[in-house]
């Protein structure tokens, strides 16, 4: 993901749009043919004899931009576990590490990172808990448009469709692009996230099915994301709770 990260499909999309040098420079730091390349993580001339450490990470994947100084990405501030980075991204292989990083194009990878944590059914209807497991930082993290889409409907044992509720976890859109304070951020965070589904508690017997999509996208507004992708990570199904 590294080697291409300057020649991907994506990228260059939005690097055609608006073609900084200052995107070039964690993208294609020694060359746009290189991508990030061996030499951007370890020292020059000694590439595979001096090991990286984690404060390498920081200088491409927490910074603002020339043109708005809110963090376009903020991992390190985010960042709260004694697990680091290159333990956690670039797991041992034998006597190597894995340097494929393909972390935000592996749906199982990206699965592991969320639980459903509880299934709640009051008189008012069904309350859907999502949370982070083994993440160190929030969850999505790195760009600002990136988000988890929630969608949560209960269907009755005669296949009816009784309710359905939807959700967007993603920073403050709209404030990063004012230049203003970020007021929202609805990620997974120590907390978890909830939906409510809304439910009379007449209904008895049927399922609860929940899906999240992992969506990377490249511009936003409101709550309407352009996408440069969407990959499901996970898809429950649980019996409808009884009422307490």
């Amino acid at each position: 993901m590294h080697h291409a990260s300057f020649t991907n499909e994506d990228f260059q999309a939005a690097f055609h749009d608006e073609p900084l040098a200052f995107c070039a420079n964690c993208h294609a730091p020694h060359g746009k043919e290189r991508g990030v390349d061996c030499a951007s993580c370890h020292r020059p001339g000694t590439e595979h004899t001096t090991r990286a450490d984690d404060s390498v990470c920081k200088g491409c994947h927490e910074f603002s931009t020339p043109k708005r100084p809110a963090l376009l990405q903020s991992t390190f501030s985010e960042h709260g576990s004694d697990t680091g980075c290159i333990d956690c991204h670039m797991k041992r292989d034998g006597a190597h590490r894995d340097h494929r990083f393909t972390v935000s194009r592996d749906p199982g990878f990206l699965g592991r990172a969320i639980a459903l944590s509880d299934l709640e059914r009051t008189r008012d209807g069904v309350t859907v808990s999502i949370a982070k497991q083994g993440v160190g930082h929030r969850f999505p993290t790195g760009d600002v448009f990136r988000a988890l889409f929630v969608r949560a409907w209960v269907e009755t044992d005669d296949g009816r469709i009784a309710s359905v509720a939807e959700a967007s976890l993603h920073r403050d859109w709209d404030a990063f692009r004012s230049r203003e304070p970020e007021t929202n951020d609805t990620r997974l965070g120590e907390e978890p996230a909830k939906l409510t589904l809304a439910l009379p508690p007449t209904i008895e017997g049927g399922r609860v099915r929940i899906q999240v999509d992992y969506q990377r996208g490249a511009t936003a507004r409101a709550g309407a994301l352009a996408l440069f992708s969407s990959l499901r990570i996970a898809d429950w199904t649980r019996p409808l709770p009884r009422v307490k």
